[in-house]
């Protein structure tokens, strides 16, 4: 017989559309403080993040409104691709 927390563990699985928000946003914010560290000249790495997301000049009005509007978009799917991992392998434990 199985118990009740046995059950939820086999039963268990992740929201996709909570997931690709989740990851939406960390990525998004992310972009955003890396941005904001970049431009200022406060990070010197940062601007190798934000180019992973925009060609544009680190300063410019285009570079912080296509690299979000990326990272965004990434963001989502890295979520959504997590939770679908997950999810294909509920018998696997701990």
């Amino acid at each position: 017989m199985t118990t009740p927390a046995a059950a939820h563990l086999l039963t268990h699985h992740l929201s996709v559309r909570r997931c690709a928000a989740t990851g939406a946003i960390v990525l998004g914010v992310l972009f955003v403080l890396c941005w904001l560290g970049g431009a200022m000249g406060l990070l010197g790495s940062s601007h190798m993040f934000v180019a992973l997301f925009t060609t544009s000049p680190l300063t410019s009005a285009m570079a912080i409104a296509s690299g979000l509007f990326w990272s965004i978009v990434f963001g989502a799917i890295t979520g959504a691709l997590t939770a679908l991992a997950y999810n294909a392998f509920p018998t696997l434990k701990r």
